[in-house]
């Protein structure tokens, strides 16, 4: 059992490393890196609100493919306000633009003239699949959705701070020592 036990705890950490790492390099590269937010039901039901996707970054000359989940942020549009927006590709090219359409909606953002096509330098990464699923962490990015919400006030990380220390605190006391 305690086997078992340390085996959970050991590919919890490494969990754990792989969210913070990935949030460290998407805020230094102003970017998604690793893994991406989902931060809507637009994609429902391929991918729904608060799922963690394991993203690959794309160089400038990659393809992009009919079919493709990409993540992009428009600079132009009523989608420019939406911050980073994961969207399967339906149409178009590198050239003219490509365009884009939530699963879980009727229509292509393109739809109605309130965004151009999506420019491929607009695009930053695709979704890694796997028998054609992307590869998702359900709920676990409610934590960052969270954070987004608290990270204007400036006592959110000190009082976050306090209470890691305090539960590292109760968790060191609470286990017992052995004496040499």
């Amino acid at each position: 059992m305690k086997t078992i036990l340390r085996v959970v705890n050991y590919v919890f950490y490494v969990m754990v490393a792989i969210v913070v790492t990935a949030a460290l390099a998407s805020s230094i590269a102003n970017r998604p890196m690793v893994l991406s937010v989902t931060r809507s039901y637009s994609m429902y039901p391929t991918l729904t609100r608060g799922d963690l996707v394991l993203i690959n970054s794309l160089r400038a000359d990659e393809p992009i493919k009919m079919g493709d989940i990409v993540l992009f942020h428009a600079e132009i549009g009523s989608l420019a306000s939406q911050g980073w927006v994961i969207h399967r590709v339906v149409g178009g090219d590198a050239t003219t633009g490509y365009i884009t359409q939530g699963d879980n909606s009727d229509y292509s953002d393109q739809a109605g003239g309130k965004n151009p096509p999506i420019a491929r330098e607009w695009i930053a990464s695709r979704a890694v699949t796997l028998a054609g699923k992307p590869i998702r962490i359900p709920l676990l990015g409610y934590v960052p959705l969270w954070a987004e919400n608290w990270q204007k006030n400036q006592y959110t990380l000190p009082i976050i701070g306090l209470g890691l220390a305090i539960i590292i605190g109760v968790s060191e006391l609470a286990t017992p020592r052995k004496k040499k």
